[in-house]
């Protein structure tokens, strides 16, 4: 029995020994970073065609990506000054993705508008601007908004006449946006959009004299 006892004690003994010894090294250098969406824009100069049939150029100059003091931003793209009845403005939004993501899921385009009265009134100017053409570029063509025969048609996926006045105009873009566009997939990615002062039949033509709109066009890619 004691020979027993000390062959056990002696065989823990040397259990505890060898659990006594370790080594430990490391894995250094990891990290798990986020991808991110960067979307950049670019912008033509707007062109103005005048109810006569005359055309003209705004003092605005086309900005390639990352030209514009904002930034990725750009500004002055659609400038229709001292318009009367008939008198159309054209020009459009180039848009990139540089991020490190593919692209994202969808694109969506906000509009702000902002009216502003001469006689300190409450303005609808909005809603007497016509979207005549409403374009999206990328790899295909989405028309949006198209005029045939002066005859104004739309895609409801991506907007409707939230107005009810029976056209789309700036106010309808404002109230409903375009949502759900497809991302971005090359340099040459656009919105082109088309847009002429046109007073609903009875509304006074002086009720608008002076006035001006102001549009915010913000997009999110996501």
């Amino acid at each position: 029995m004691a020979l027993t006892v000390i062959l056990v004690v002696a065989a823990l003994a040397g259990v505890g020994t060898y659990a006594s010894l370790s080594d430990i090294e490391t894995s250094t250098g990891n990290y798990l970073e986020t991808g991110d969406l960067d979307l950049q824009l670019g912008d033509d100069a707007p062109v103005v065609m005048r109810s006569d049939g005359t055309i003209e150029y705004p003092p605005a100059i086309a900005e390639g990506f990352g030209e514009d003091p904002l930034g990725d931003s750009v500004e002055e793209t659609w400038l229709l000054p001292g318009a009367e009845v008939g008198d159309t403005v054209d020009s459009c939004v180039y848009v990139r993705n540089m991020g490190s993501l593919s692209g994202g899921d969808h694109l969506d385009v906000y509009c702000t508008i902002e009216n502003i009265d001469f006689y300190d009134g409450i303005s609808n100017k909005d809603e007497m601007l016509v979207i005549n053409s409403l374009v999206y570029c990328n790899s295909l063509r989405i028309p949006i908004v198209w005029t045939i025969d002066d005859i104004q048609y739309f895609d409801p996926i991506y907007i409707v006449d939230e107005d009810g006045d029976s056209r789309i105009t700036l106010n309808d873009l404002e109230l409903h946006g375009i949502p759900g566009l497809p991302v971005p997939d090359s340099i040459f990615t656009r919105l082109e959009m088309r847009v002429t002062f046109d007073i609903l039949p009875g509304v006074d033509h002086n009720d608008y004299q002076g006035d001006e709109t102001r549009m915010t066009l913000t997009f999110h890619l996501q």
